[in-house]
């Protein structure tokens, strides 16, 4: 670490949420140039555990007590994705920089809302798709910025595993945004819409809907304005092999668990080159880090994960739920 970042104060993180993913998050900020420094819950006793358990200075009871104290910087909203839009408004509007889990907003007029306040408070916003910031991730770009399978031409991405089904979980109620799309689909298609090169032309689908109305599995053929074609699966039923392939006119790339994996394999002419990130992290910090630099820069977006990235995709997510009257109870 540098210097610079040794006398650079620490920025201080406010954990919305206390669930699984809030603890990964958490546990990746110990690498950074961040500290986590307070957590808000609904529930007293689960701030507390979680403060305790991650030795951070403060624990709130609600989430308003933790975006009103002045000492946090930003705050990491992990709650289920039907708060996002509400945790997201209730930070901002505090004076709050955000980093809102993915996806950041369930369909794309709460999207739309959130960046313009965003925008009109001059605040940080950030989707957290933590694979563009992967190791993993930026070396395929750079190859296939370099050359090395030639031109894009096809792309396939899968993502699956059958949870057990619980019609109250947040992966199968339509009250919490349930549905295989927005959960893990949403890597597939994001990955698509990187590194096909061009911008979208053509997006069908095919769903099949969990009893709750939901989709269970979502299978998607995108074609992009370059000729690229792209098939895309999301599935709660099916245990894939859940991996990405780019294939071009000169080679493929293998990406194998492609959202958060530490191995990408270029093939080209027979010979393959492996690239290996060997973190030790769950891969958070990569994310968390380039916040970091762009609340000391004084940017409001990521030039990586931009507020036109965000609202493109969810845009995708309606154009497919919609085209299969996938709607939440709390859709207008």
């Amino acid at each position: 670490m540098s210097t610079f970042l040794h006398m650079t104060p620490p920025i201080r993180w406010g954990i919305l949420g206390t669930g699984k993913i809030a603890r990964k998050f958490v546990a990746d900020l110990e690498p950074t140039t961040g500290v986590a420094y307070a957590v808000g819950s609904r529930s007293s006793e689960k701030a507390a555990a979680f403060a305790q358990e991650h030795e951070m200075p403060k624990a709130y009871g609600s989430y308003e007590a933790l975006v009103t104290d002045p000492e946090v910087d930003v705050v990491y909203i992990s709650s289920p994705h039907s708060g996002h839009y509400e945790h997201t408004l209730l930070c901002l509007n505090a004076g709050k920089h955000v980093l809102c889990e993915k996806p950041m907003a369930v369909y794309a007029r709460q999207a739309t809302e959130m960046v313009d306040l965003a925008r009109e408070k001059n605040l940080f916003l950030m989707e957290a798709l933590w694979m563009y910031f992967l190791p993993t991730f930026q070396q395929t770009q750079r190859w296939i910025a370099d050359g090395r399978i030639g031109e894009v031409t096809m792309i396939r991405a899968e993502f699956g595993f059958p949870p057990a089904y619980e019609p109250e979980s947040r992966l199968f109620n339509p009250a919490l945004a349930g549905g295989a799309l927005l959960d893990i689909g949403i890597y597939p298609l994001t990955l698509a819409l990187r590194l096909a090169g061009a911008p979208l032309k053509n997006l069908q689908s095919a769903v099949k809907k969990a009893p709750t109305g939901v989709d269970m599995a979502t299978v998607v053929q995108a074609e992009f304005e370059n000729g690229v074609l792209a098939s895309l699966t999301s599935t709660f039923e099916s245990r894939m092999v859940n991996e990405a392939v780019i294939y071009g006119t000169e080679g493929h790339i293998h990406m194998p668990l492609f959202w958060s994996g530490t191995n990408t394999h270029l093939n080209r002419n027979g010979e393959v080159t492996t690239f290996t990130d060997d973190r030790t992290t769950f891969g958070y910090n990569f994310e968390a880090e380039a916040v970091h630099e762009c609340l000391r820069q004084g940017q409001t977006q990521s030039p990586i994960m931009d507020w036109k990235a965000s609202l493109e995709l969810i845009q995708c997510m309606d154009q497919i739920r919609h085209a299969h009257q996938i709607l939440y109870p709390f859709e207008n």
